[in-house]
């Protein structure tokens, strides 16, 4: 069945089943081919999810099949990059003890990680309590709910892998700093932080760089979190190199950066946890 464009909008969520068939092929055609269940993993898209209904699907001029399709793509290469880290750091998926996902939205890795991972070993955290009910409901993931203060995120459990896909590239400045600080602390000694940036090289057309190595902008896909904490942050190298030898209580901890490791236009960074050296690890974007 296909959905018109005003049962798209008018639905409380994106059900993959009525998007075209033609595109519903190409999406069970390759998630069959990446080793996954594709009914499984195209569980509906509440239409609170920002990142798909206002940030991916804009993009496509609202075309629910073009944008069902990269949604699937992205994931995949999202989920390519976290396999690498998990094959050549840990052996396998079989190895891991629990996981974080972290600002995780409507879980679009969860999605992936349900099939690779018991759900008791997943964590996922946002500062949308609703996303995280959702997950918890649909995937049978642990939820951690978030706050706008690191200060206040309640949560000291510590974990193999801290994964970060997309919001230190929406940080101000202090922010960056205490929320590495913060996620930084839920890495296990053997484990890693992996978060993404936009590096400086993506900044728009004719803006230049803060003397800093930050640059913010009071602006986002988000249409109800404060542009005070949560807009679109451009970075340096040397300004995450410096904020990530802050972690360090005996040196810095061992790192790696990716240029557009993640989506193309961001750049994935690995730290290692205080027993775990990195410095071999190397990431081929999909």
């Amino acid at each position: 069945m296909t959905a018109t464009k005003a049962q798209a909008e008018t639905a409380p969520q994106l059900d993959f089943e009525m998007i075209d068939a033609t595109y519903r092929g190409y999406m069970d055609d390759y998630l069959a081919r990446k080793g996954f269940d594709p009914a499984a993993f195209l569980a509906p898209l509440p239409k609170a999810d920002e990142m798909y209904f206002k940030a991916l699907l804009p993009n496509y001029e609202g075309d629910h099949g073009i944008a069902s399709f990269k949604f699937v793509e992205s994931t995949m290469r999202l989920y390519d990059a976290y396999g690498q880290i998990v094959d050549q750091l840990f052996g396998g998926y079989d190895k891991l003890n629990t996981v974080l996902d972290f600002a995780s939205g409507y879980g679009r890795l969860t999605r992936a990680l349900v099939q690779k991972l018991p759900a008791d070993r997943i964590h996922v955290a946002d500062i949308y309590g609703e996303a995280i009910a959702w997950q918890v409901e649909t995937f049978g993931v642990k939820g951690v709910i978030s706050a706008p203060d690191p200060a206040h995120l309640n949560h000291h459990d510590q974990h193999d892998i801290v994964f970060v896909g997309s919001l230190f590239s929406h940080l101000p400045t202090e922010l960056f700093h205490r929320w590495l600080t913060r996620l930084y602390a839920l890495v296990s000694p053997i484990g890693v932080l992996a978060f993404s940036v936009h590096d400086e090289t993506f900044l728009p057309p004719g803006e230049v760089m803060d003397g800093s190595g930050m640059r913010y902008f009071r602006n986002s896909e988000s249409g109800s979190l404060d542009h005070d904490i949560y807009g679109m942050s451009y970075v340096s190298e040397a300004f995450v190199g410096e904020a990530i030898a802050r972690l360090g209580t005996d040196g810095s901890p061992s790192w790696r950066r990716f240029h557009k490791g993640l989506y193309e236009n961001q750049d994935l960074y690995i730290v290692g946890g205080p027993s775990r050296d990195v410095s071999d690890i190397r990431i081929a974007s999909a």
